[in-house]
């Protein structure tokens, strides 16, 4: 059985044993019988009895307490009206005794009462049945059974009053451990443990405090009963000698008269309009360190605060305590989270962040932004030491020349170099300029930007407000280490840069020089893929093949070479460049764009990767036309050359013979009359000789140099006249011929006889080479593109030139009609060479097209 139960369980029997022995004494006082008195006595003490073999929690039920005092009255009552009768003087003393005593709610000051009570009684009663009346042995028996009756009541009433008091006091240590472990946020706990002090203990002030770890006079007020919604203030806890004492000696410290106790003697006066009487402090200790205080201020005078007040408040202090270094963990933790949430931002901010204009305007802005700095400078090192010089603006409204602000504290620039660790500088504590330039501002910190064991500068942070805490430092240290790594990367991302800069400019010039050398080559530089087709297209290419790079790149090489053969195409060719990697040289035949023939000298090699594999293939073309063109007229007119001195030589000997044999026939024709076989024998002979005549002229013409007669003409009104003059010939033939001039009124300069015996010489072939009703084509154009010219192609539909007499076409003598002479071709390409054109023909079965280039003079 608990020894409280015990002891609650004895007291009430004794005092019940008192009350009913003192029943006893007055019963049997001369003049005191009654029976039911009797009966009621023996009940009181049956039911004294009963309660002493009772289980011990009957006495701590606050109901058992209410039943005891109400049966103690009505029983003790009843018995004292049995004895003395209704309306008594002694009935009435006896109730009003229980009345102060349950009101008085002490044993002292009920049985006190009692007394005082009982006296008046007496003194009342002498006065009324006069002095020496009063019988002394009957006085003292009710004297002990009122004093055993106000003990039993005010105990009684105390039982019931710990009862209320201890359910109050353990719902409320209930309800303030469940809301320990609740969300409840610190500061609506910090509220509702000041309440529940409040409903227990009356008090004037109640305040909870939190003391500063690194400084004990300074406080800050958390919570306060005045006013629940007050936001946390900074107190100076120097002016409240109690508070430290509490928090010096760790215990509590109990003021019971302000007045008297000397430890308030300095504040006495400043309490004095306050008027507290009591004031009591404990101490909120964790982990042997005093971390805050519950303060109470009382106005009941010299009183003393009780046993189980005392413990109510310091289960309320471990409690704040508790909920304090709760609070300090959530804070610690919602710090760290935002210390890292910055770093974070920081972090994402430096990361892609390589210039480093930006890097230090930003760095700037966010030390501004993100800790709230009047003033926030970023000092560089240069490459003299220890000296700094400002490279990012300062952000500082309220100063009016920030950079000289900073360049004054530059001479702080020793102390970093020496320990690498902020230094921190309050107000007053420098001298000269600096102070006077920033005097607006309570603290300066200086970090050191450390990229590794380097020194990058210096970072300056300033405000008006004081006290930066270690863990603030240490957090602005680390960034100022993220910065001064960002920086060594800027300056090294900007020192690459420089360098591949100026590497870019020699590989750019180098590409320049190269691509110079390649596009304004006159040969074709042709880049080819293994596959072969063209992945590089200079403009020498473009000149010789006629594509331009749009339209020929990711081609194949076929394009090129439409009529090359398998053993000498570019596939062969290619392969064989891949396979033995050596250079290939070769000439080949190709058509361009404008379906112009062309010979080119081609040089294959393969191009190697820097591993050694070929991945392309280098062609390389140059076009070789005109000097073939001019090796072979030089030959051609070497050889023209000869057989013109020849072919003159023999016209100038067969021309005499033939001037006779010409007079000779003519005699006999007129000798012979104008009939007969002989006459039609003189008359073939004549015609004949005239033949013979125009070949000896032709060849003298052909071995003489004619100088060209230029002059502006209208080549298509040429060509009409010409083919007006001869309309009879195609008729005869049947021919139907197709007239297309592109420019009729286009003029330019030429020597039209010369050229109109081409022409003529050109329409004349095609009417003898087309079949009988077939279609001769006369076309003529101006081609601007390229190399300007003038063109006429004279095509017919005859049975096509064979592929083996191709070559001879353009030879003197040669022919492959019956009585063709075999010199008009040859005089005819000679002329137009004399133009510097060109004299051309394609041949199919069906279709034979000879087509005349003139050139276009630049003027």
């Amino acid at each position: 059985m608990p020894r409280r139960t015990l002891d609650v369980k004895w007291t009430i029997l004794l005092l019940r044993s008192l009350v009913a022995a003192a029943f006893a004494v007055l019963y049997f006082l001369p003049g005191r019988e009654s029976g039911l008195a009797a009966i009621f006595l023996c009940g009181y003490v049956a039911s004294n009895l009963l309660l002493s073999v009772r289980d011990a929690e009957f006495f701590q039920r606050r109901r058992l307490a209410y039943f005891l005092v109400v049966i103690d009255t009505l029983l003790v009552g009843t018995t004292v009206f049995l004895l003395e009768g209704w309306f008594t003087e002694f009935y009435y003393l006896y109730f009003f005794t229980i009345f102060l005593c349950a009101l008085l709610r002490d044993m002292k000051s009920g049985v006190a009462a009692a007394v005082l009570a009982y006296a008046v009684y007496l003194l009342v009663l002498q006065d009324q049945i006069g002095p020496g009346q009063i019988q002394l042995q009957e006085a003292l028996v009710k004297g002990c059974f009122l004093l055993a009756t106000a003990g039993l009541t005010t105990y009684l009433t105390q039982e019931v009053q710990r009862t209320e008091r201890d359910n109050l006091t353990l719902s409320s240590v209930m309800e303030v451990s469940q809301q320990m472990s609740s969300t409840l946020e610190p500061e609506d706990l910090f509220r509702l443990l000041l309440a529940k002090v409040s409903e227990i203990i009356p008090v004037q002030r109640l305040s909870l405090i939190r003391v500063a770890p690194e400084d004990p006079r300074e406080g800050t007020v958390i919570a306060t009963l005045e006013n629940p919604r007050q936001r946390p203030f900074q107190v100076d806890l120097g002016k409240y000698p109690e508070i430290m004492e509490a928090i010096r000696a760790k215990r509590r410290v109990v003021v019971s008269d302000v007045e008297k106790d000397p430890l308030m003697g300095e504040v006495k006066e400043t309490l004095a309009a306050s008027r507290p009487a009591s004031i009591l402090v404990f101490p909120i200790v964790q982990r042997d360190q005093a971390i805050g205080t519950l303060f109470l201020k009382t106005e009941r005078p010299r009183s003393r605060f009780q046993p189980w007040e005392l413990d109510f408040c310091q289960v309320i202090a471990n409690a704040a305590g508790q909920a304090i270094f709760a609070a300090r963990a959530l804070q610690q933790e919602k710090r760290r989270t935002s210390e890292l949430e910055l770093v974070n931002a920081f972090d994402a901010f430096l990361v892609p962040t390589l210039g480093m204009a930006e890097l230090q305007e930003g760095a700037v802005s966010f030390f501004r932004r993100s800790f709230d700095m009047d003033f926030v400078g970023l000092a560089l090192k240069r490459d003299v030491p220890n000296f700094y010089v400002l490279r990012a603006h300062a952000i500082a409204p309220d100063l009016a020349d920030s950079e000289d602000a900073l360049q004054g504290a530059m001479h702080l620039s020793d102390s970093l170099l020496a320990t690498g660790k902020p230094l921190t500088i309050r107000k007053g504590q420098m001298q000269g300029d600096y102070v006077a330039l920033l005097d607006e501002l309570r603290e300066e910190v200086f970090l050191p930007l450390l990229a590794g064991s380097r020194l990058m500068g210096c970072l300056v942070l300033a405000s008006r407000t004081a006290g930066k805490s270690e863990d603030a430092l240490l957090l602005l240290q680390m960034l100022a280490n993220h910065l001064a790594l960002a920086l060594d990367k800027s300056l090294l991302h900007a020192q690459v840069e420089e360098l591949n800069r100026q590497l870019s400019d020699r590989v750019t010039e180098q590409d320049r020089y190269l691509g110079s050398l390649v596009s304004l080559s006159a040969d074709a530089i042709i880049g080819l893929n293994r596959q072969g087709r063209i992945e590089s297209w200079n403009r020498g290419a473009e000149r010789i093949f006629g594509y331009d790079s749009e339209a020929i790149l990711g081609e194949s090489a076929h394009r090129l070479f439409p009529h090359a053969t398998n053993g000498d195409g570019p596939d062969a060719l290619i392969r064989q460049a891949i396979e033995k990697r050596d250079i290939q040289n070769l000439e080949v035949r190709t058509v361009d764009a404008q379906g112009r023939e062309k010979v080119v000298d081609l040089t294959l090699s393969a191009i190697e990767s820097a591993w050694g594999s070929t991945k392309g293939i280098s062609l390389i073309a140059r076009d070789v036309t005109q000097r073939r063109k001019l090796e072979q007229r030089v030959a051609q007119a070497e050889r023209m050359a000869a057989i013109g001195e020849v072919a003159a030589g023999v016209a100038h000997e067969i021309r005499n013979p033939l001037f006779a044999i010409s007079s000779i026939a003519q005699i006999l024709g007129m000798e012979c009359g104008t009939s007969g076989e002989l006459v039609e024998l003189t008359q073939a002979m004549g015609s004949e000789i005239q033949r013979l005549n125009r070949i000896v002229e032709d060849l003298l013409t052909f071995g003489r140099r004619r100088d060209l007669e230029m002059r502006t003409e209208l080549p298509g009104r040429v060509v009409d006249d010409l083919l007006a003059m001869n309309a009879a010939v195609f008729q005869e033939r049947g021919l139907r011929l197709q007239r297309v001039d592109a420019e009729p009124g286009f003029a330019f300069r030429f020597d039209p006889e010369q050229m109109r015996q081409v022409f003529l010489n050109l329409v004349l072939n095609a009417a003898q080479a087309s079949e009988r009703e077939g279609v001769v084509r006369v076309e003529s154009a101006v081609e601007r593109g390229g190399e300007p010219h003038w063109w006429l192609s004279v095509t017919n539909g005859g049975p096509g030139i064979p592929r083996e007499v191709r070559e001879r076409v353009f030879e003197l003598f040669f022919t492959t009609k019956e009585k063709g002479s075999g010199i008009g071709l040859a005089l005819s390409k000679k002329i137009v060479e004399a133009h510097e054109g060109t004299l051309a023909f394609t041949s199919e079965p069906g279709e034979t097209v000879f087509t005349v280039r003139l050139p276009l003079e630049e003027s």
